[in-house]
């Protein structure tokens, strides 16, 4: 492969991510349903209610990379939202390594996204580094509990120029 078209393959990558998690939720749950399949993961039909900084007004998505589960994205649209095998969990992942909750994403007021791990047995990497305490998310940002591989993506607008 010549630098032209690593360099093109690179260029397209955000473009072809971003159109695969506009609609890979509501995909995953047709699925489950035509095929009459439970669903990996509880997503919230009504999400609560929560101001988000006027100053970024951005949601962000978590989406699974690894292959159990490989394009499962989490709209975070909550203050507080827990990672983990539980039910009660606000994202459930079906990973026999991980903890019942393993790990919580936090939005503060100022709009800025915090992962923090919950205890948990096998630990939670955040860019290839075990986290140690409260740390902030960016755009990007790799996450990696158990066998499960995530990456933490903002919103985004369009240019308009």
């Amino acid at each position: 492969m010549g630098i032209l078209e690593r360099g093109l393959k690179h260029a397209l990558a955000p473009v072809v991510y971003r159109t695969m998690l506009l609609d890979s939720a509501q995909r995953h749950r047709d699925h489950c349903a035509v095929n009459g399949e439970s669903e990996n993961t509880r997503i919230r039909k009504e999400p609560q209610k929560f101001k988000y900084s006027a100053s970024l007004g951005k949601r962000a998505l978590l989406v699974i990379l690894s292959k159990r589960g490989f394009g499962t994205t989490f709209v975070i649209d909550q203050p507080h939202s827990v990672l983990g095998r539980q039910s009660d969990c606000e994202f459930v992942i079906d990973d026999p390594l991980l903890s019942r909750r393993h790990c919580a994403v936090t939005v503060e007021a100022e709009g800025d996204y915090f992962l923090e791990d919950l205890s948990s047995t096998n630990s939670t990497f955040l860019n290839s580094r075990k986290l140690e305490e409260k740390s902030r998310l960016t755009y990007g940002d790799r996450v990696v509990i158990g066998n499960t591989i995530m990456r933490f993506y903002l919103e985004e607008e369009a240019d308009t120029k």
